[in-house]
């Protein structure tokens, strides 16, 4: 391992991921330590200088390797996904940086196929649920050449998602439990570099993917209730069938039909209403190591 970036501001309003790369730019001595280079990275400069989530369309999405070889495509964000590949693709190990609306707590996103059956991913997993019990691994695989998200360029990745923490401000514990659990990751990485890595055994819990939930809607397309607050901010809890899932603004309770427990995530997150879902559900798999 060479080389491990550390990106923030993929979304110019989530405040934490690009405050601690700026910290970490302006203190390059506190990365300097380990048995490879460690190089933070702010990913959407245009759009952290208006501090927006994106100019012309959401940077995350930008990086489906056809995106990135087509030429035509000239939206700000087009044009910056094909720089970042040029800079970071190929990089040893990606961390990408990401606040959330939701009550995500600290939330480990793997969203490469296969990412589970990597030995140093599922160990480095373990080894972030050992430093702090209250962290969360969501995995949500995308073939490779469905991928639109930016660590896909590396060679290895995780997303780092960090709430609630409401966009366009920050919270202090947030931003010292983001950059501590980051240490955490660099130094398990220099550890596994050196081959003197903790080998973990026994459970891994794991949150996957099952769908997205879109809000309720009129006959138009406009919605048509919102979150039941039996459900908001409980992310990671378990919903069952016949429970409370939605309430309309006229106060009728819509409840969820599906056949099987669900553990929704990313409940109510603000820059989802334009993608039109209220959450994403997950199956609770506990997984040997």
């Amino acid at each position: 391992m060479q080389r491990v970036a550390i990106v923030g501001g993929t979304h110019g309003n989530e405040l934490g991921g690009i405050y601690l790369c700026r910290y970490w730019l302006a203190a390059p001595e506190c990365l300097r330590h380990f048995p490879f280079r460690v190089e933070p990275y702010l990913a959407n400069s245009g759009a952290i200088a208006v501090r927006r989530r994106y100019l012309d369309q959401d940077l995350n999405r930008c990086f489906l390797p056809a995106d990135l070889q087509n030429v035509e495509l000239a939206s700000y964000e087009a044009q910056r996904a094909k720089l970042l590949a040029h800079a970071l693709g190929g990089t040893d190990f990606l961390i990408d940086l990401h606040n959330t609306t939701a009550n995500m707590g600290l939330t480990v996103i793997l969203s490469r196929a296969g990412a589970l059956e990597d030995p140093l991913i599922r160990q480095l997993c373990a080894h972030l649920i050992q430093q702090d019990p209250a962290v969360r691994i969501y995995d949500n695989p995308v073939p490779p050449e469905q991928n639109p998200y930016l660590p896909s360029i590396a060679l290895r990745d995780l997303t780092l998602e960090v709430g609630p923490m409401p966009h366009g401000t920050l919270r202090a514990d947030l931003y010292f439990k983001t950059r501590q659990l980051v240490e955490a990751m660099l130094d398990f990485l220099a550890r596994w570099h050196r081959g003197e890595h903790e080998a973990y055994s026994g459970e891994l819990t794991i949150y996957h993917h099952l769908s997205n939930l879109d809000y309720p809607r009129t006959e138009s397309g406009e919605l048509d209730g919102m979150i039941h607050p039996a459900v908001q901010a409980h992310d990671f809890w378990p919903l069952s069938p016949g429970a409370p899932l939605f309430v309309t603004f006229g106060g009728r309770e819509i409840r969820y039909e599906g056949d099987d427990t669900v553990w929704p995530v990313f409940i109510n997150e603000q820059a989802y209403y334009e993608k039109n879902f209220a959450m994403s559900l997950t199956q609770k798999v506990v997984h040997e190591l």
